[in-house]
């Protein structure tokens, strides 16, 4: 996902932070420091950061279940409202069905064991529970407590039969056992639709009522949901214009080019070329080792940003996805469309390249 910052790997998976995300929590800390002092702040902080700990689990759960069906899951994205895997999958509504229902299954044997615990510690358990209460404190016992109201919340809000919620995505999975895919979106986004605008009318009534917070962020999560439903239908209405094709079907031929050669080389051969070669594919050696962009390659030398002499080896991208020419166009198509461009190969030889445009062109006409 662009506008992300890796932070670690797990399992082969990247763990990323959206912009969106720090941006989120620079607001929440200046929000908190403003209505309850900078104490509050802080500790406000950290509780947000050790529930977004939580949601990584979540979706560390959806991705483990994803690679037990043979599925290569690229990456977990945390943004504002939780977290985004990034799964290179075919449509395969068993596996979807049982992929959605591990985030919110972790966050509910995690609460148990949570419980477990805490009864095993203190034997006035039940007082930490009431984490609303006046008399509530966030000792040990009291992080406990909370650690399982949320994991409960997380798993019921979750399980919310509305797309794109994980209840949602049980929902499309179920129903496209018995129709096809783009049909069960539609109805689980229409079931999302009701349940979220229910959620922006108590929204609006708690912001007149004097929770004026609650509402705002009420109305604004579940504005956020609807679109994020919207999107997923076009996504797979999408899909259904492509299915069945390979990659190689629509992939446009990809020229490569020495890594040694220089900028001014690669501009001279691109005044007869640019028509056709937007990008070249730079070797090393036999193999790929990046790509050229001759937009970037021309305004970077117009702006002086880079030498005429340099060799393209200490210019070009790295951050190329690559593609097997043999499979579907479907299974690849979260990659393409994350991507600048996608790097078509065929036992391990470039044969072309698709893009993102070239995919929203496709399916515009």
């Amino acid at each position: 996902m662009k506008s992300s910052i890796k932070i670690f790997e797990i399992f082969g998976i990247s763990v990323k932070l959206h912009i969106s995300f720090l941006m989120f929590i620079l607001f929440l800390f200046a929000l908190l420091v403003f209505s309850y002092g900078f104490i509050a702040g802080i500790v406000s902080i950290f509780m947000f950061f050790i529930l977004f700990s939580i949601v990584v689990l979540h979706e560390l759960s959806h991705s483990l279940v994803a690679i037990e069906f043979g599925f290569k899951v690229r990456s977990i994205t945390l943004l504002p409202l939780g977290g985004a895997a990034d799964v290179e999958m075919d449509e395969n509504p068993k596996a979807e069905l049982l992929m959605a229902f591990a985030g919110p299954l972790f966050n509910i044997l995690f609460a148990w064991i949570c419980l477990v615990l805490l009864i095993f510690l203190t034997p006035n358990w039940a007082h930490y529970l009431n984490i609303f209460g006046a008399n509530f404190s966030l000792d040990i016992f009291g992080f406990l407590g909370w650690l399982i109201w949320m994991n409960f919340m997380l798993a019921a809000f979750n399980l919310l039969p509305a797309f794109p919620m994980d209840g949602g995505r049980v929902l499309r999975a179920f129903l496209a056992l018995f129709m096809d895919y783009l049909k069960a979106t539609k109805i689980s986004l229409f079931i999302a639709k009701i349940l979220f605008v229910l959620m922006i009318i108590v929204g609006l009534f708690q912001t007149m009522n004097g929770w004026t917070l609650n509402g705002i962020m009420l109305v604004f999560i579940a504005m956020f949901l609807l679109v994020a439903g919207g999107n997923e239908v076009k996504f797979t209405e999408a899909r259904e214009k492509f299915k069945g094709m390979k990659n190689r079907e629509i992939a446009v031929q990809l020229q490569e080019i020495d890594g040694n050669l220089t900028v001014r080389d690669v501009i001279n051969l691109s005044s007869f070329t640019y028509s056709r070669h937007p990008f070249f594919i730079v070797t090393m050696n036999g193999k790929t080792e990046g790509v050229i962009k001759i937009n970037d390659l021309t305004n970077k030398r117009t702006s002086r940003k880079i030498s005429y002499d340099a060799p393209v080896y200490e210019v070009m991208r790295k951050d190329v996805a690559f593609i097997e020419a043999d499979d579907l166009v479907t299974k690849s198509f979260g990659k393409i469309l994350s991507a600048d461009l996608c790097v078509v190969e065929e036992n391990g030889i470039v044969t072309g390249y698709i893009t993102r445009d070239r995919i929203i062109k496709r399916i515009e006409h």
